[in-house]
C-alpha cells in the first residue's frame, strides 16, 4: 500500500512485467538451451564459442547505441530493436524444425548468425532501457523498483531452468527444443508489447561519436575513486 513516505510501484508494473517476459527469451536464446541446440545440430566447440561470445563482444554496441537516442527517442529505439531481436528466436525455431531429419551444412553458420543478430540488437536496445527508466521512475522509488526488478529476473531464471530441464526429461529432444523456442518467441512478443505501456519521455541531447570515442577510454582507464 502506498503512503506519503512510500509511493506505490503500481505505475511501474509494466516495467516489471517486461523484466519477467524478457527473461523468457534471453535465458533460452543465450542460455543452456542455445548451447544444447548447437550440440544437436552438430556444431563444434569453436562454433558454439563463436555464438556464445556474441553476448560479450557486442557490448560496445550498447555504448554506440546512445548516439542514436536523440534521433529516435528511448521508446522507438527500444521497441524496434526488441522486435527485430525477436526474429532470431523465430529463425532458431525454423532451424529446429529443419534439423529434425538431421543437421544441414549451413546450420552452424546460421546458428552463429542468430546469436549475433540477437545480441547486436539487444545491445542497441539496452542503450535505451536504463536511461529511459531513470527518466520516468522517480528517485524515491528507484531503489525499491530495481531491487524488485532483480527479484523478478531471478524468479524467471529459476523457472526457466526448472522448465527447460523438465521439458528435456519428459519430451523427445525435438519436442523439447520446439517448446523452448516457442517460449522464447512468446517472451519476445510479450516483452515488446510491455514496452508500449512505458511512458514516453523527451529525447536526450545529441551525443557526438567523436566525443564519445575520446571520453570512453578516459572513463575506462582513469583512476577510480574506489581504488583507495
Amino acid at each position: 500500500m502506498a503512503t506519503a513516505d512510500k509511493p506505490s510501484l503500481r505505475p511501474y508494473y509494466p516495467a516489471l512485467a517486461f523484466s519477467f517476459t524478457n527473461g523468457l527469451t534471453w535465458m533460452i536464446v543465450l542460455g543452456t538451451p542455445m548451447i544444447l541446440l548447437g550440440e544437436w545440430i552438430g556444431a563444434s566447440a569453436f562454433v558454439v564459442g563463436m555464438a556464445y561470445s556474441a553476448l560479450y563482444l557486442s557490448l560496445p554496441v550498447q555504448i554506440l547505441g546512445t548516439a542514436t537516442l536523440h534521433r529516435f527517442g528511448y521508446k522507438k529505439q527500444m521497441i524496434v530493436c526488441w522486435a527485430v531481436r525477436g526474429l532470431a528466436a523465430v529463425a532458431m525455431l525454423v532451424m529446429t524444425i529443419l534439423a529434425r531429419e538431421g543437421p544441414k551444412d549451413w546450420m552452424c553458420a546460421a546458428y552463429i548468425a542468430c546469436a549475433w543478430h540477437f545480441c547486436l540488437f539487444r545491445a542497441a536496445g539496452n542503450s535505451s532501457s536504463t536511461p529511459w527508466m531513470y527518466e520516468f521512475i522517480p528517485p524515491e522509488v528507484r531503489g525499491r523498483y530495481f531491487a524488485i526488478d532483480q527479484l523478478v529476473s531471478s524468479v524467471c531464471g529459476v523457472m526457466i531452468l526448472i522448465s527447460v530441464s523438465t521439458l528435456f526429461a519428459v519430451f523427445s529432444t525435438f519436442s523439447a527444443f520446439m517448446l523452448c523456442m516457442t517460449i522464447s518467441i512468446a517472451g519476445s512478443i510479450l516483452s515488446t508489447a510491455c514496452l508500449f505501456y512505458w511512458p514516453d519521455c523527451p529525447r536526450p541531447a545529441a551525443v557526438s561519436l567523436k566525443d564519445m570515442m575520446r571520453r570512453v577510454p578516459r572513463l575506462c582507464f582513469s583512476p577510480s575513486p574506489f581504488r583507495s
